[in-house]
């Protein structure tokens, strides 16, 4: 069976259905390939790219092909390269451009417009120069690291828009402090004389928009253009490629509008689905056999996705045979869940199924911070990035509540009372803070300014950390939560912010549970250190580690795995509860699909009756599935 297996794999790749064939044949003139999940469209770009030079004798520097990303763009490269180095002058081919947009962009800036290396912006002095205006503006938060990454988060959002049609009301940070932000960044930029990431694509189009010299000078160098994922194309991408295009019209784009995620980055799926408009004479080829998925993931996902209105109608069918059914499972709780999802992966793992073919999905990072504790006390190996996951010890709250104890043991320290006078608030101005060096230069600046209550405000949150002192060390946690009004505090921290204070309170009741488990708060704090090692040494992202892959669903795009764990399909989680609007609900719709998808024989799709101790309904999602799986089964 093994060699059977391997001889309809040779067989595949070594030859092309209908639809590919069309695709990798077709040479000028706008083309469009609308490639479902594992419908080997890379497979057809490099077969189109090889085509090309090969049938109609293009040459291969006028050959330009567009990534997402850099690792995909070098991907792209290497397959290529490797395609080519079986004919016997595989030097005919070498010249072909592989890059980013934004590199392509980049280099345009730099051959034409006197831009240099040491113009670009790096992310780190960008988070510098950010950090320093929130410091400057005043902009005092309980969490800076936070505020720094929605502030560049929404300006990046801003640029990739070019600055039209942005709700601020759907950023964590307010439209003022966006806006105030943004400004006093721009300018020092300009003082600087740099660009950031976004900006390469905003002073390239507008540079060939005055030059047309320039323009044309470029459209003379790529006269073939290939763009891969064109789903998550936003406006400005779309204007550059355009016009470049514009001359030869010999533009291909490839890509799939139910896997389109990226919104929050600009992206708008109505630019691949406009293509037609913009290109009336564009022949289309739906890529819609797929070559990874059991056919019962097939068959379930195409009707998930059709729930969607806005997208290219296709039918998609599997190459392969049934093998497995998608399970559905409904568990009392979170604890439940991640307890059954461990005996699974042991089960699997003893019948041959490796670690790195088994993959954890689930909508937001949150939803990893229990299964990785599990996985840590089982001691199953598993990675993910280091950015996407939530350590309770490496959170502000962790540090709130160290502050507070280091208090309670007689701390000095003005830069310990402010955080703790400021958390929950002790209604003292920020001016106060600034002036002062001590607690009692603290109450006198409230006398002097005809604000008495600080000193009684003061003296109130002394007398309940001495208190803290002499508790039991178990105790201290939850005495700093409820008696030191802590938990308040995050509360109306929150909705200072506009954010959600369910996370926030998850993190301050995990701590507390967590600290009981020691007898002194330094017996704690090894235990942070400790965890917080295990997980900078066993998070990391390595193709040749066998360990379990935990990702988001948009994290989990352009993977696949044996076997996929769907978590926590909850309502109010997926679809995320902040997501109202039409286009919001057909991308989180897009994201589950991305996620089923990903699975090669098994899904399991996991609901449960209480997340963190409170009730919960299982999303409209898992009774969709439901209700597709017992209409097939009819």
């Amino acid at each position: 069976m093994k060699l059977k297996g391997q001889w309809v794999k040779h067989i595949r790749l070594m030859s092309f259905n209908e639809a590919q064939t069309e695709a990798i044949h077709h040479k000028e003139g706008p083309l469009l390939i609308i490639a479902g999940p594992g419908s080997g469209k890379t497979t057809v770009i490099v077969n189109r790219t090889k085509n090309l030079i090969e049938e109609h004798h293009i040459d291969p520097s006028k050959i330009l092909v567009v990534t997402f990303t850099k690792s995909a763009a070098e991907e792209m490269g290497i397959r290529f390269q490797k395609l080519c180095l079986e004919e016997e002058d595989p030097d005919q081919y070498t010249g072909v451009h592989f890059g980013t947009i934004h590199s392509i962009c980049f280099q345009i800036l730099v051959s034409y417009f006197g831009y240099d290396y040491s113009q670009l912006i790096q992310e780190n002095e960008k988070y510098r120069i950010l950090y320093a205006l929130a410091k400057q503006y005043d902009f005092a938060s309980l969490d800076y690291n936070k505020f720094i990454a929605d502030i560049a988060k929404a300006i990046g959002y801003i640029k990739n828009c070019d600055g039209k049609g942005i709700n601020y009301s759907k950023f964590d940070v307010s439209e003022y402090q966006v806006k105030k932000m943004m400004k006093g960044y721009q300018e020092v930029l300009e003082k600087e004389h740099k660009i950031d990431f976004d900006d390469m694509l905003l002073c390239c189009r507008d540079n060939l928009k005055k030059h047309e010299d320039v323009l044309a000078d470029v459209q003379e160098t790529f006269h073939y253009i290939m763009i891969d994922e064109f789903q998550d194309t936003n406006n400005v991408q779309a204007e550059i490629f355009n016009m470049i295009a514009e001359k030869r019209k010999n533009i291909c784009v490839v890509g799939d509008d139910d896997q389109s995620l990226y919104r929050f980055r600009g992206a708008k799926p109505e630019i691949m689905l406009d293509f037609e408009k913009t290109y009336p004479k564009t022949k289309k080829v739906v890529l819609n056999i797929n070559y990874r998925s059991d056919r019962n993931i097939v068959a379930a996902s195409k009707k998930f996705i059709e729930y969607n209105k806005t997208r290219f109608p296709k039918d998609i069918k599997s190459f392969h045979k049934r093998r497995y059914k998608i399970q559905l499972q409904q568990l009392p709780n979170d604890k439940e869940q991640n307890t059954w999802i461990i005996k699974k992966i042991n089960e699997l793992y003893k019948k041959g199924v490796p670690y790195s073919e088994m993959a954890v999905i689930y909508r937001t990072n949150r939803e990893s911070k229990t299964v990785i504790d599990q996985l840590v006390k089982k001691d199953i190996p598993f990675q993910a990035k280091i950015e996407d996951v939530i350590n309770i010890y490496n959170h502000f709250i962790f540090n709130d509540i160290l502050n507070f104890m280091e208090l309670a043991k007689g701390s000095k320290s003005m830069a310990r009372w402010t955080r703790a006078l400021k958390r929950p608030t002790a209604y003292i101005p920020n001016d106060a803070f600034k002036e002062c060096k001590s607690l009692d230069d603290l109450k006198q600046w409230g006398f002097d300014h005809g604000k008495p209550y600080i000193k009684k405000n003061i003296e109130a949150v002394e007398r309940k950390i001495r208190k803290l002192k002499v508790l039991d060390f178990k105790k201290q946690v939850g005495y700093i939560k409820r008696t030191l009004n802590y938990e308040e505090g995050l509360i109306s921290y929150a909705e200072y912010k506009e954010e959600d204070e369910t996370l926030l309170l998850e993190i301050l009741n995990d701590l507390e549970e967590d600290s009981k488990e020691c007898d002194s708060m330094k017996e704690w704090q090894q235990r942070a250190k400790e965890y917080t090692a295990t997980i900078k040494r066993t998070v990391s992202i390595d193709e040749e580690k066998d360990a379990v892959n935990l990702t988001t669903m948009h994290g989990s795009k352009g993977l696949e795995y044996q076997v996929v764990f769907m978590i926590d399909v909850n309502e109010g989680i997926t679809p995320y509860e902040k997501a109202e609007t039409t286009p919001e609900l057909e991308e989180e719709r897009r994201m589950f699909y991305v996620g089923m998808t990903r699975a090669k024989e098994r899904l399991f799709v996991i609901t449960t009756s209480m997340f963190r101790g409170k009730d919960a309904n299982p999303s409209d999602y898992y009774y969709e599935l439901q209700n597709i799986l017992e209409k097939k089964e009819s």
